[in-house]
Parts: structure tokens; C-alpha cells; sequence
């Protein structure tokens, strides 16, 4: 963090790269986020590290979005500073059965969560994103989300399928057009 002070947070790297640690702007950390499957962002708050003053601009973790709030905090971050990319293996933790995380068992809260939060910052001024990119990343979010509602259909509570359905706004075209990539209706 030393190495680039204008830095907001770091986070543990999770791909194998010679170069760390390496600084990303937020048009990057969207970019790589949201459609190269970078996974910087993703990485739960033990394995990062936040200049002070930034953590206390957003006013730590909200409350109101459930186990996916430390992920809504990184990307709020990284939509207004650079995110810097540091080796893996640095922090430890252990796992049990009283910790939030264990949530994230449950798929069908997950997956509104997840649609929730990438409403959230893909919608806030403050994303790094022209509306070329927020529309493309959006079509994405909702054809991987039919996806994964089709193939939760044949393994589990259809009742938690359609859950997922209506809380997340779905209509039939969308359905369409996940199942049919690259076709305007």
C-alpha cells in the first residue's frame, strides 16, 4: 500500500501473476470484474487491507444487503479509487458453523443478493462504466442468471426458483434471451 498511496484498499490476488503488487484504476477493476472473471474483488475482508480515511468515507459494511455486503463495499470502493493487487497467502482464518458466511450456502439467497448488489453499484453515479458497458455487463448478469435459475429447476425447490423469479424482476424475455445469445427481440 506504501507503493501507491493514492490506493483505497488492497486485496489478496487471486490469480498467479510475476508483476504484484499491480494498482488498478476503477474502469479497470469494473472491466476485469464484470467481464474478464477477475476475481480481485470478490475476496472476503480478511484478505484485504483499507487506508482508513476511505473505510470511513463509506462508512464501513452495510447492513441492509445481507452476506454480500463486504463484496457491495469493494465495489463501491473501487468505483472511486484504485484497488491494488498484492501476492496470495498473506492472512489466515478458520472456517465454523456461526460465521455469515455459512449463508452463502443457500443458492437462491445468493443469487438475489448477488442481482441486488450489481444493481446497486451498476446504477450509482459513481460507476466507472459508460452505458455500453453497464447495458452489455447487465444483459450478462441476467442471461448467467437465467442460466443458473434453468439449472436449479432440475435440482431443487421449485418454489425457491421462482422465488429468484419474481425477486429479481426476470420477465419472459429475458428467459428468451438468455437462451438465445446475441438476438434482439
Amino acid at each position: 500500500m506504501l507503493a501507491f498511496p493514492v490506493a483505497g484498499a488492497g486485496c489478496e490476488h487471486k490469480e498467479d501473476s510475476k508483476n504484484l503488487p499491480v494498482s488498478y484504476s476503477p474502469h479497470e477493476l469494473y472491466i476485469n470484474h464484470y467481464l474478464k472473471g477477475n476475481l480481485l474483488l470478490l475476496t472476503g475482508p480478511t484478505d484485504c487491507i483499507f487506508r482508513k480515511d476511505v473505510f470511513e468515507e463509506f462508512g464501513g459494511f452495510r447492513e441492509d444487503v445481507g452476506i454480500l455486503a463486504d463484496t457491495l463495499f469493494m465495489l463501491e470502493i473501487a468505483a472511486k479509487y484504485k484497488v491494488v493487487g498484492f501476492e496470495k497467502g498473506l492472512t489466515f482464518y478458520r472456517t465454523h458453523d456461526e460465521q455469515v458466511t455459512i449463508g452463502q450456502l443457500d443458492w437462491s439467497t445468493m443469487l438475489i443478493e448477488r442481482f441486488r448488489i450489481n444493481e446497486i453499484v451498476l446504477t450509482d453515479e459513481n460507476c466507472p462504466l459508460n452505458s455500453i458497458e453497464i447495458n452489455i455487463i447487465k444483459r450478462n448478469l441476467k442471461n448467467i442468471l437465467v442460466r443458473n435459475l434453468i439449472k436449479f429447476s432440475f435440482q431443487s425447490d421449485f418454489g425457491e426458483v421462482q422465488k429468484v423469479y419474481k425477486s429479481t424482476n426476470l420477465g419472459l424475455k429475458d428467459c428468451i434471451l438468455a437462451l438465445t445469445p446475441n438476438k434482439k427481440l
